[in-house]
C-alpha cells in the first residue's frame, strides 16, 4: 500500500511493516509528475528486491528529485541516492 502525501512524503506498507518517508524542505519547481516519479521509484525498488524501508526511500527520493527540476536526469540514481540521505524515515508499524 502506498499513500502519497505530497510535500509530506509517503506512507508505505508491505502488509507487515509500515513506514513514513518524508523529504526535507525543498524549493519545488513543480509537483506535476512528481507522484508519477514517486511511483516509478517504488516499482523500481520493489523489482530490485529492496526492503520495505528502502522501497519507501526510493519512492520519496525519486519524487523529490523530480519536483526540484521538473525532470529526471538520464542517470537519476546518484541524485536519488543523495536525496535518500536527506530523508526522514519513521517506522509506524513493525
Amino acid at each position: 500500500m502506498a499513500l502519497s502525501l505530497g510535500a509530506d512524503g509517503l506512507v508505505y506498507s508491505d502488509g507487515v511493516t509500515m513506514v513514513h518517508g518524508c523529504p526535507p524542505a525543498l524549493r519545488v519547481r513543480t509537483a506535476v509528475g512528481a507522484g508519477d516519479a514517486l511511483l516509478g521509484g517504488l516499482v523500481w525498488a520493489q523489482m530490485q528486491g529492496k526492503s520495505t524501508t528502502e522501497v519507501a526511500c526510493w519512492g520519496v527520493a525519486t519524487g523529490a528529485v523530480y519536483a526540484l527540476a521538473d525532470e529526471l536526469p538520464c542517470d537519476a540514481q546518484p541524485a536519488v541516492r543523495q536525496m535518500i540521505e536527506r530523508l526522514t524515515i519513521t517506522q509506524l508499524k513493525p
